[in-house]
């Protein structure tokens, strides 16, 4: 095209463009009933979607334009799928089950793919873009039924995706570009998931109630863009944008009721298997000289919301069991292959971002005349950094000598791992920013604020001092290499750190401080709000470094928390503080309004805020008030706290948001699988002669010995906290004298 002759002008441009859009609605719904021995009915949807989109110039293919040329592949799915079934016997039985499982490009290898092809040649006067993008946005996905009979009702959904995502975006082998205008040659690959999954099952019998809902999702992607071996990109080429992008958003929902009038058993249960690779690259031997600048960037994001919840009601047993699963395996690469040129008159940019936040939920509630048996379980398998208390002269920072303690609280034998002149960003943790730190500094090219970067300066012991400047950081050096721009400078004067300025003895700067390294994986910015248990509580009362409210941790201005306030307290990964449970709702008591960070808790709302008519509680005692406490303490009773708590990550945040996490879990990790396997074995047993004795055993999760119930997780540190079940034990078996045995 265009292979002999002068090119045209700046209007004469090539696009080739292939677009496949599927939108579609499917609705299964059965419904039986009978006066018969029983009613079934089931609802199944299949669907099976394969798509492969292709934009490309061949093999040897000779191209020229005086204005740009495109390539854009572009596959979006929408998917609207509903399941239902409904069953009803007036007799014996009711049976109904809803599946739907949605298979996309699973088998046969298919893609979305643009690229220039081997040995091609594409010359253009302005821009040249080879652009894919997968776009599976929105997949509504839900599987429902009801079950209900005289004798027994039986319910079951059961929703499974499979999806194998594959994008490319590429200039091939020995291909030669020249870009000369615009943004100069893009290689993007794009992939992008968005997924509601809902499985929900109801049953109800006259002796039992049984239901099942199971979400089952697997999802795979690839998403590559890259400058093959040996290709050129040359000429008065404008800038190489080379981009790999994976968005991932998941929420699965899994839940069931069961009512029977002997037996309810429900089991709901949620398993998301991702594997992601997002990978952008120029690869071995490529050679690429521009005007501008050379980007290779890789991110991929991961929002997952697992949840797995039910209910059971019998009347002499209910048995329920919920669990949510997520196993990742996440690769994000960026890099430029052995024995690449690459010369840019701008900036060269190398990077690879990943960002993952999970949330798994699991919840049941058992009730029966006997016996009640409920399981929730959330299995997760899936920096350096420094915590500081700058109130006054107490912490971290030292402002006379310009120093921040990296060890200041941490664990025997901790070391920084910095070295001097090693750029590193500051965080400052949602609280307020130590005086003579900024995170941001203005400006990008395109006008915005970006993080502020510092130079490391050691001190003695894990001490470091901040300089703004690389040679600030390493002193009168002389000649040596800039290790962000990799070009010569002359390092002539001293060292020059940060003026760290005094610290506020009344300023609520946090706990949650941080260094972060540019050279390693982690996460950049953290604002939960955390405090430690050890240097935080006196006596009954939690001094926190931070305002609780909505949004604690960020904006701590915003609706502080007051008496009788429900909030939640975490441990953060470590041992609780004593008198207090990991995950346990309580209730604020706020003895001074002006000073919310101060917070005593309390078991009740009545124990937090008094009897009706008191100080603390002044309003009548009113049925429907919601500070109704008739029967209150004339003072508010708070919880009793002592020591033993380990770990500096606790959290205390309002009823409704996220604790805090384990900040240990954040960072680069090595994770190895337990050697062991998870066994458990549920045995009930009623033998009745008359009368029955029921009593509890308690399993110690501590104890050494052989016979120790034990529950191992992916991270052998997350445990439950306890374990209990009810037994029926009667070995009486003669009918006539009910003295023979035991019970």
């Amino acid at each position: 095209m265009n292979q002999t002759g002068a090119s045209g002008g700046a209007l004469q441009t090539i696009a080739i463009a292939a677009d496949d859009h599927t939108k579609l609605v499917n609705v299964a719904g059965s419904l039986a009933f009978t006066s018969g021995s029983a009613g079934v009915g089931v609802s199944i949807v299949v669907e099976v979607l394969d798509k492969d989109v292709y934009a490309y110039i061949g093999n040897n293919a000779h191209v020229s334009a005086g204005g740009n040329v495109t390539l854009n592949a572009t596959s979006r799915e929408e998917l609207f799928e509903l399941v239902v079934s409904g069953a009803a016997s007036t007799d014996e039985a009711a049976v109904s089950g809803a599946i739907l499982v949605v298979v996309n490009n699973e088998v046969g290898g298919h893609k979305t793919t643009a690229y220039i092809g081997d040995g091609a040649v594409v010359h253009a006067g302005g821009r040249v873009d080879v652009v894919a993008s997968d776009i599976a946005d929105k997949w509504d996905l839900a599987a429902g039924n009801v079950g209900g009979g005289d004798s027994a009702g039986v319910g079951a959904s059961v929703l499974v995706v499979v999806r194998e995502g594959n994008v490319d975006a590429s200039v091939g082998t020995g291909a030669n570009v020249e870009a000369n205008g615009g943004t100069g040659l893009t290689v993007s690959a794009t992939q992008s998931e968005n997924f509601l999954m809902i499985a929900v099952g109801g049953s109800g019998g006259g002796d039992a109630g049984i239901a099942g809902a199971v979400i089952v999702d697997v999802v795979g992607n690839t998403t590559t863009a890259h400058v093959d071996p040996s290709a050129v990109v040359g000429g008065s080429s404008a800038a190489v944008h080379v981009s790999a992008t994976d968005n991932t958003t998941l929420l699965g929902i899994a839940g069931t009721i069961t009512i029977g009038g002997t037996a309810a058993v429900g089991a709901g249960i949620d398993v998301e298997v991702l594997t992601k690779d997002t990978e952008a690259s120029v690869a071995h031997d490529a050679q690429v000289t521009v005007i501008g600048d050379v980007t290779v960037d890789a991110a991929s994001s991961e929002n997952v919301t697992s949840v797995a919840v039910g209910g059971g009601f019998g009347g002499d047993a209910a048995v329920n069991l919920n669990a949510g699963v997520s196993v990742f395996s996440i690769t994000t690469k960026a890099f430029i292959g052995d024995s690449a040129q690459v010369a840019a008159d701008g900036s060269v940019r190398v990077a690879a971002d990943e960002a993952l936040k999970l949330d798994i939920i699991g919840g049941n509630i058992s009730a029966s005349g006997t016996a009640a048996v409920g399981a929730a379980a959330a299995v997760p398998a899936y920096l350096n950094c420094f915590r500081t208390r700058p109130d006054g002269t107490i912490g971290a920072v030292d402002t006379g000598a310009n120093t921040i303690d990296l060890g200041y609280g941490q664990d025997p034998g901790y070391t920084n791992g910095l070295a001097t002149g090693q750029k590193v960003i500051y965080d400052n943790g949602g609280g307020t920013a130590i005086p003579g730190l900024h995170e941001l500094t203005c400006c990008d090219a395109d006008g915005h604020d970006y993080p502020k970067p510092y130079y490391v300066i050691l001190d003695s012991g894990n001490k470091v001092k901040l300089s703004e400047t690389y040679c600030g950081a390493v002193g009168p050096v002389g000649k040596t290499i800039d290790p962000e721009t990799g070009f010569e400078i002359d390092c002539t004067g001293p060292v020059m750190p940060v003026d760290l300025t005094p610290t506020s003895s009344t300023t609520l700067y946090g706990e949650n401080h941080r260094l972060v390294r540019l050279d390693q994986p982690s996460v950049k910015k953290d604002q939960s709000p955390r405090f430690d248990p050890n240097t935080d509580r006196i006596g009954n009362t939690l001094h926190l470094p931070y305002t609780p409210s909505s949004s604690a941790g960020g904006d701590s201005t915003a609706a502080p928390i007051v008496s009788g306030a429900k909030v939640v307290y975490s441990s953060g990964g470590g041992t609780p503080i004593g008198g207090l449970a990991d995950g346990q709702t309580y209730y604020a008591i706020i003895d001074d309004a002006s000073r919310p960070e101060n917070v005593r808790l309390a078991a009740t709302k009545c124990d937090a805020i008094g009897k009706n008519g008191t100080a603390t509680n002044p309003g009548s005692a009113s049925p429907g008030d919601d500070n109704y406490c008739p029967d209150g303490p004339l003072l508010p009773q708070d919880i009793t706290l002592s020591g033993g708590a380990t770990g500096r990550g606790h959290s205390l945040v309002p009823h409704g948001s996220q604790p805090s996490g384990d900040p240990s879990q954040s960072g680069p990790r090595t994770i190895t699988a337990n050697s062991t396997t998870f066994r458990g074995v549920s045995v009930t047993g009623n033998y009745q002669i008359q009368r029955t004795k029921v009593f509890d055993v308690q399993f110690d999760l501590n104890d050494d010995q052989g016979n120790r119930l034990r529950i191992d997780r992916a991270f052998p540190q997350v445990r439950l906290s306890s374990f209990s079940t009810s037994v029926i034990d009667d070995t009486r078996d003669d009918a006539v004298n009910p003295r023979a045995g035991h019970y």
